[in-house]
């Protein structure tokens, strides 16, 4: 085995292990802190796990099949039901991104965003959790939104494009 594919294995499973980190956390079986008033439901920890989780088994898929061909699909002997698993994870990652990315633009709550212009060095403006900076944060997230919305659109219909070609 080759040492790219042995860094793809190893990885893929650093990404799975930091993947079950807010996993383990939001389910209370890792010690935190008890939950107070304006935390995040616990879907947000799992979909930040879930995403970072699922990155790692893709690593290590790649690691264990070889290399991706030129268009970052999987090797052409790769088996019907590995593709879809694949598949399934990419789907899966970005509509979790999509909905972490929603709640943060639309979900119930306040949000602290920071921002600072200026020259490298300087102060800058500061553009706090006043709510200027707050809802400057929450329309720059629900523009990102609706990109990554789009792009998990687009990939769905390539995905099905390509599992069910026309004839």
């Amino acid at each position: 085995m080759s040492a790219q594919r042995k860094l793809a294995i190893g990885m893929g499973v650093l990404g799975m292990g930091l993947g079950m980190l807010p996993v383990l956390t939001a389910f209370h079986i890792l010690p935190s802190r008890p939950p107070r008033p304006g935390d995040s439901p616990v879907w947000v920890a799992v979909a930040i796990g879930l995403v970072f989780f699922l990155a790692g088994v893709s690593a290590m898929m790649q690691g264990f099949t070889g290399p991706m061909d030129s268009s970052g699909n999987l090797p052409s002997g790769t088996s019907r039901p590995l593709r879809a698993f694949y598949d399934l994870i990419g789907m899966t990652i970005a509509v979790s991104l999509s909905g972490l990315i929603t709640w943060v633009a639309f979900g119930s709550g306040t949000r602290a965003f920071s921002v600072s212009s200026g020259a490298p060095g300087s102060e800058g403006i500061p553009l706090g959790t006043s709510m200027a900076g707050q809802m400057t944060g929450r329309i720059a997230f629900g523009v990102g939104a609706g990109f990554m919305w789009l792009i998990t659109v687009v990939m769905l219909a390539y995905t099905l494009r390509r599992w069910f070609p026309r004839r």
